[in-house]
């Protein structure tokens, strides 16, 4: 049987998994805009609903709203700086 891990060890590994994506995208070299930028916004607007879904009761109403004002605004953001695309990390 799996044994399940504790709240505090998931916090420090989420933690952790924060610190090494911060290096990443620290490290980020290469052009300035994405130029796929369009296809990455539409996909984040097009991929909320299966998003806030999967999060379930860890998002309040009010975060999911704020969630759908951000990505809502999205389209009219203009061209994106490039950046590390991690999924669902």
């Amino acid at each position: 049987m799996k044994k399940e891990e504790s709240p505090a060890r998931r916090r420090t590994a989420h933690r952790q998994a924060g610190v090494l994506l911060r290096r990443l995208h620290d490290a980020m070299t290469g052009p300035l805009v994405q130029p796929e930028a369009d296809t990455v916004v539409e996909n984040t607007v097009a991929g909320l609903d299966k998003h806030l879904a999967k999060a379930g009761d860890h998002l309040s109403t009010p975060e999911a709203e704020l969630l759908r004002h951000l990505v809502d605004a999205l389209p009219g953001c203009g061209p994106l700086p490039a950046g590390w695309r991690h999924g669902d990390f």
